[in-house]
């Protein structure tokens, strides 16, 4: 609060633009200055004279007001509240009105505030007089503490390198938990009897931790490890020598180890396939940590297995590429795109040629009985549509391993059978002279099978069905001659 403004008694006018003309305001200067009068000198209803804000309420209350000369009723108004300081101001006087008489105004002293309980508007002036503020700040009990140094400390990490023959260097990470800046030194204790000279009392510099900060401290160590694995406890010392922390590392020759936060230590050679084993509560609280161990969640999958699931879906996106890269061959050379369809497709039942130019001409097939170009006849044509030649092509090397699995052992479970119960005869057919069936036996081939034998044995049916036809023909023929004798014997 400024000195000598009251907010009971005062009241602030904040000046506005007044366009009409001759209104006798001041100038665009004297226009800018806010003004501080006293509140008794106000009046908001506008009823009273020689009040700011008279309206004509108080004109025509006022008695006689007829025979007042002009002038009567205003006085007390703002432009003479400027016109008086900005007198004094040109005479080198104080004023009495103006807000910069009584505190540094700045170009935009009304501020607004977003919360809160009263007015949203409030007044904010730049006062550079000595003034003197008590603030009283009350604090839950909770929250006090004493800044003492050196009581909290962690060892938040332990990196072993013991890759050299004859050299091993300890890194651990000092974590200041306290509130002030602490001098830490470390230690190697509780290692086996055996270990070179340097791992006896080996001790770490020592460092000054800024609060909430972490520190890295290398110590080297040299000598030929004798001990293929063994283990130490790293001991952190707080500026009187007293322990704060300790924590277990784990030491193998020519190998890594790492001790991280809450897991245990564990080396490069049998890190692979594990996943961090949390401590024990008791070795959590020793290395300086505090609470609940955090939440472990277990790896669902080994490292093996996410090998072997990785393995197996880049040897799928290769097989897919391969076939993706063999039907984009095929639409040059159809050959290509053609190439071990024939073995997933049944071709037997192709009654037309999906190419434009060979839909009218009469499907043409090879020894094999495959469907074959009828100009060239290669296997050049294709066997499917488009959208099904894609997407046989792209996941041919995926289909047909198993198709083949599928044909063999369809064979090995379902040998072939002779499609024959007689040799007597090459097809089943019904005579005049027996009623019984006589069944032929026609030997199947497969893609291997002889042309010149199927011609044979296809000349063979067709004499058979031609004797077939002769004899039931000559059957018919002495049936109707025997009728025609009886019939003329009856008459």
């Amino acid at each position: 609060m400024v000195p000598n403004l009251d907010v009971v008694r005062d009241r602030l006018l904040v000046p506005s633009s007044v366009t009409s003309k001759g209104s006798g305001y001041p100038v665009e200067g004297e226009s800018n200055e806010y003004l501080v009068v006293p509140a008794s000198s106000i009046n908001e209803n506008g009823n009273e004279c020689d009040k700011a804000g008279v309206g004509f309420a108080a004109f025509a209350k006022q008695p006689d007001r007829c025979g007042h000369v002009s002038g009567t009723c205003l006085k007390n108004q703002p432009l003479a509240y400027r016109k008086h300081d900005a007198e004094a101001r040109a005479a080198g006087r104080p004023g009495c009105y103006f807000l910069s008489n009584f505190a540094s105004v700045p170009s935009e002293p009304i501020k607004y505030s977003a919360s809160g309980s009263g007015s949203r508007e409030f007044l904010a002036l730049e006062y550079h007089s000595p003034h003197v503020s008590a603030i009283d700040i009350e604090l839950g009990a909770g929250y006090n503490a004493a800044l003492a140094g050196g009581s909290m400390g962690r060892i938040s990490q332990v990196n072993v390198n013991s890759t050299t023959l004859d050299h091993t260097v300890v890194t651990i990470v000092i974590t200041n938990t306290g509130l002030i800046p602490t001098s830490y030194q470390s230690k190697i204790a509780d290692c086996p009897d055996s270990l070179p000279e340097s791992w006896v009392n080996a001790t770490f510099p020592k460092r000054l931790v800024q609060p909430r900060r972490n520190q890295a401290v290398s110590l080297n160590l040299y000598g030929e490890l004798p001990i293929n694995e063994f283990y130490c406890s790293v001991q952190l010392l707080n500026r009187l020598g007293e322990p704060v922390a300790t924590r277990k590392i784990k030491i193998r020759k020519m190998d890594r180890c790492f001790c991280t936060l809450h897991c245990l230590c564990v080396c490069v050679g049998d890190a692979r396939g594990t996943s961090c084993q949390p401590m024990p509560l008791e070795l959590y609280h020793a290395a300086g940590f505090r609470g609940p161990l955090p939440p472990y969640h277990r790896q669902i999958f080994s490292d093996t297995t996410l090998d072997v699931i990785f393995f197996i879906v880049s040897l799928i996106l290769l097989l897919l590429l391969i076939g993706f890269l063999k039907w984009f061959i095929g639409l040059y050379i159809p050959a290509m795109g053609r190439w071990g369809l024939d073995s997933l497709l049944e071709t037997s039942i192709m009654s037309e040629y999906f190419e434009r130019e060979l839909k009218y001409k009469r499907v043409v097939r090879d020894e094999h009985g495959a469907p074959v170009h009828p100009d060239t006849r290669k296997r050049t044509v294709r066997i499917c549509s488009r959208k099904a030649e894609f997407f046989l092509n792209a996941m041919f090397f995926l289909i047909f391993p198993f198709a083949v699995c599928c044909y063999r052992l369809k064979r090995f479970f379902r040998p072939d059978r002779k499609r024959c119960y007689s040799n007597e005869s090459k097809i089943s057919l019904t005579t005049n002279k027996s009623e019984h069936t006589r069944t032929i036996c026609v030997n199947t081939y497969g893609d291997s099978r002889d042309s010149q034998m199927e011609a044979e044995d296809i000349k063979y049916v067709m004499d058979e069905f031609k004797k077939s036809e002769e004899s039931l023909r000559n059957h018919n023929r002495s049936k109707r001659n025997r009728c025609t004798k009886e019939y003329r014997s009856c008459h």
